[in-house]
């Protein structure tokens, strides 16, 4: 079951260790979207390839099929993949806030807890 994280705190007030636990699950959110954003694109590929043979098989059956896997798996693919987007965004933004973000050059701390956020995703 998903874990729900109840921020108490606005951003402004939340502290580095916070912020960045804040980070490493919201990261870890992303690469749980990114299996459905997998899973979607499958769906269109299959729909284009339904589409594809039933058009040379004279199939309308196959046609049929591909067409809504098509109308299904490509809106959901282009709003997870906006999505992701967006929340790798936020996620940089965050760590910016703890003091760990990319724009951050020097400093053992801040490679670390990126790295540690990052490797949440593939948990």
């Amino acid at each position: 079951m998903a874990q729900i994280h109840r921020a108490s705190a606005s951003p402004g007030t939340m502290g580095r260790r916070e912020l960045i636990e804040e980070a490493r699950l919201q990261t870890a959110a992303i690469g749980r979207l990114g299996a459905w954003l997998r899973l979607a694109c499958s769906l269109a590929a299959i729909g284009a390839i339904l589409v594809l043979w039933g058009t040379q098989k004279a199939s309308p059956a196959a046609v049929a099929a591909g067409v809504a896997c098509l109308v299904i798996g490509v809106p959901i693919s282009v709003i997870l993949k906006i999505g992701i987007a967006h929340a790798r965004s936020n996620v940089e933004k965050i760590l910016e806030a703890a003091g760990a973000g990319s724009s951050a050059h020097d400093g053992a701390d801040e490679r670390s807890a990126s790295r540690r956020a990052r490797r949440s995703t593939r948990a």
